[in-house]
């Protein structure tokens, strides 16, 4: 019954560290209105305590996955990544259906911003 947020990012990703924490400051505005935020590191295994020091810098105390085959093709497969570029993110509808990707298209003249995602965010949790 929550709206969902999927923040699909690694540590080794310059892009994916700047808006994370737009993804820390939407889960903690939204909680009350029913938005659950889940965080995915692709990182690999080895990478394990830059990632745990990084979500503790960050405060981000939502749930937080690593993929069990890190940055890999498999990974990028499986979650389903469009290009598999990071940062991505994925919002889902209170039924679970998949309503928004954000994700990096390097032929766009224009990416997604905070804001787009925000934007979303707020008229999903309307619904």
């Amino acid at each position: 019954g929550e709206v969902v947020l999927v923040d699909y990012w690694a540590t080794w990703c310059a892009p994916c560290r700047k808006k994370f924490p737009h993804t820390v400051a939407l889960a903690k505005e939204h909680k009350a209105a029913g938005l659950a935020v889940i965080g995915v590191s692709m990182d690999d295994d080895e990478a394990h305590d830059d990632v745990v020091k990084f979500l503790a810098e960050q405060q981000a105390t939502f749930n937080n996955l690593r993929s069990k085959t890190g940055a890999s093709d498999e990974s990028f497969e499986a979650f389903d990544v469009p290009g598999g570029t990071l940062p991505c993110l994925r919002l889902f509808d209170r039924d679970g259906n998949a309503i928004k990707t954000f994700a990096i298209d390097l032929d766009a003249d224009k990416q997604f911003t905070d804001d787009d995602v925000a934007e979303a965010v707020k008229l999903a949790l309307a619904r």
